[in-house]
């Protein structure tokens, strides 16, 4: 039988190799997205000279407005961009979360002691209520013709309530855990 692994992704939207759309909204909105636009189109223009940028048309009161060409450009890019920012999201809850944060906890270390617990026995241990923060810092490299034109470093933070969880452990290792409950508070800046 399949395993289905919960990701961070999964937790904030429905399908879990995406952004949900307030964040896609947001890179939108965010005004660094038209400066990396015009980072990647002067890397994909390669040298040039000081005339200007012909993506942009200059309005009567000398304010600078995208084309329609440019503009379909930067949607693009954030698209892109929301798509690998999606798969960052690709962090399961099991292993990079729980279980890690228990074994920096040393809760269960007693467990690995072969004298005090045979390693061939199967142990239940049912765990108090509890939280678990986790932090996570990936980045997305944009890069035009294989050159580095800009990371975007990402800070996800979650906050986990469980209840109800019970571990099974066997030779010292967890085997699987079961969480009763799972409330689960989280943050994705960029």
């Amino acid at each position: 039988m399949a395993e289905y692994v919960t990701t961070i992704g999964g937790i904030f939207s429905s399908d879990p190799d995406t952004l949900p759309n307030d964040a896609v909204e947001a890179l939108h909105a965010d005004p660094s997205m038209r400066t990396l636009q015009d980072e990647v189109d002067r890397q994909a223009a390669g040298p040039s000279d000081e005339s200007g940028d012909p993506g942009r048309d200059r309005g009567a009161d000398d304010t600078v407005a995208d084309s329609p060409e440019k503009a379909k450009r930067r949607t693009a890019m954030i698209q892109r961009v929301a798509l690998a920012a999606g798969g960052l999201l690709a962090i399961g809850l099991y292993d990079d979360v729980f279980v890690k944060a228990w074994n920096e906890q040393k809760i269960f270390r007693k467990y690995t002691d072969p004298d005090s617990y045979d390693p061939s026995a199967t142990i239940r241990v049912p765990m108090k209520p509890h939280e678990i923060k986790s932090l996570h810092n990936p980045k997305i490299e944009i890069r035009v013709n294989q050159q580095l034109v800009r990371t975007i470093s990402f800070t996800i933070e979650l906050a986990l309530k469980l209840t109800g969880a019970e571990v099974t452990i066997r030779d010292g290792r967890i085997l699987k855990a079961a969480i009763g409950k799972c409330d689960v508070h989280g943050r994705l800046k960029c």
